[in-house]
């Protein structure tokens, strides 16, 4: 019997593989077991906790003949490399139950150099929300609101995230730019407010 070339070869296998498919895919497919959905798995949870967590070591190499060098670490060594640790964590976190809902989001920021170390924590939002009714609603503590569609924060509290380090220097006293403005106003008026002022000719001899 001569030998099957390899377009036929090819054609066999490929009929036996359709023919397994079509005897023992049924069967395999009887054998699973059928789909159950528990109800209580899709149920909302009274309370919710999460957030994120960020560490970043920083490393710099020192250049002992610069000017910044020289100006910040006057007569001292600190060595060819400053090490810098910087670590940020965030949590968030509430509670429901019945018309009362608490809400929480917190940020701590931690930084170790060679200054020392350094440690800020804030409460970004803590609030208590009551609802008696679908139309009533009475919120009381800290909170960032959003407007429009939600694509941007409210001005004053995205700001306030910003500048929650720096501090507020007051000036008292009368504006330069105000005193100018009046000076430059009362110099256009007749002291009776008749119309501009004439200046007296220079006498001439």
């Amino acid at each position: 019997m001569s030998a099957l070339s390899g377009t036929s070869r090819t054609w066999i296998l490929a009929f036996a593989a359709l023919v397994s498919a079509a005897v023992f895919l049924p069967q395999a497919l009887q054998a699973e077991e059928p789909y159950t959905f528990d109800v209580s798995e899709t149920e909302r949870k009274p309370y919710h906790f999460g957030g994120y967590i960020e560490a970043k070591p920083v490393n710099f190499w020192t250049d002992h003949e610069a000017a910044l060098y020289k100006l910040k670490f006057y007569n001292r060594d600190e060595g060819k490399t400053l090490q810098e640790y910087n670590l940020k964590l965030q949590l968030e976190g509430s509670y429901e139950k019945g018309i009362g809902r608490f809400y929480f989001k917190t940020n701590t920021d931690y930084k170790n150099s060679y200054l020392g170390n350094d440690e800020d924590s804030t409460f970004y939002e803590a609030y208590l929300t009551l609802k008696p009714s679908p139309g009533t609603k009475v919120d009381a503590g800290k909170r960032t609101f959003k407007w429009g569609k939600g694509y941007a924060w409210n001005p004053a509290a995205f700001i306030d995230r910003l500048v929650h380090h720096g501090h507020v220097l007051a000036f008292t006293g009368e504006s330069y730019r105000l005193r100018n403005a009046l000076s430059q106003l009362n110099a256009l008026r007749e002291p009776d407010g008749a119309g501009p002022q004439q200046k007296a000719p220079t006498p001439t001899i």
